[in-house]
């Protein structure tokens, strides 16, 4: 087995291993209808949070008559002005949270592929090894619950939540060098938690988006893990 397989078969037995953990406290996609402030209609401090951090809960959709519009909060993802690393970074982060939402879905896998397809077979485990433990870092920052919008339907897939949002703006000024600007973005996303491991997971992803990864690259988990 050549070097490169090897590293992409370490990170995706990895991502299996953080999926199974998640699994064992599954949590259902709510089916109550999110207002919208983002939440769910309990207090925000009686939010239960699941074996890896705050729950993730996707925003009702009707597939056949969509005709979404953003909330206040909320924005187009044109307006954000992604690049296209960023943008495919934003629909694998939402196959993720389908699965944090829902043990039964299959999102994950659906994540892994795109990553591959996307990014190439060496680089793409890496680059959903990194986004899933920056996911993993701002869930257990987080006390309520992280809204994100369906990856499968195209009128909520092109409006970002507002904390889909400030993930997105977060890691786009860390790629830019601004980390003044990206710091700002993750203390109001992770509620004043927790912002430092937020910030080290992004800009290890934000590095691994721009194909800087070297042969020994390790994932971050967690704060003081090596990146």
């Amino acid at each position: 087995m050549s070097a490169h397989n090897h590293d992409g078969l370490q990170y995706l037995t990895e991502i299996v291993r953080l999926i199974h953990t998640q699994s064992r406290r599954p949590v259902p996609i709510s089916s109550e209808i999110t207002s919208s402030d983002g939440r769910d209609g309990r207090d925000h401090d009686q939010i239960d949070k699941g074996a890896c951090g705050a729950r993730a809960s996707m925003r009702d959709l009707d597939g056949m008559h969509c005709g979404r519009q953003p909330d206040p909060k909320d924005c187009y993802v044109a307006d954000l002005r992604l690049t296209l690393e960023e943008q495919i970074a934003l629909t694998l982060a939402r196959l993720f949270f389908q699965s944090f939402a829902g043990a039964r879905t299959d999102g994950w896998v659906a994540a892994m592929a795109e990553a591959e397809a996307r990014f190439g077979y060496r680089n793409g485990p890496i680059v959903a090894a990194r986004l899933l433990a920056a996911l993993q870092a701002i869930r257990r920052s987080r006390i309520s619950v992280f809204m994100f919008n369906s990856p499968a339907c195209p009128g909520c897939s092109a409006i970002a939540t507002e904390h889909e949002r400030r993930m997105m703006r977060a890691l786009s000024a860390l790629r830019r060098g601004e980390a003044t600007a990206a710091r700002a973005e993750i203390v109001m996303l992770c509620e004043g938690r927790g912002a430092d491991r937020v910030v080290s997971a992004l800009y290890a992803l934000g590095r691994a988006l721009d194909g800087d990864v070297p042969a020994n690259a390790r994932p971050f988990y967690g704060a003081g893990a090596a990146t």
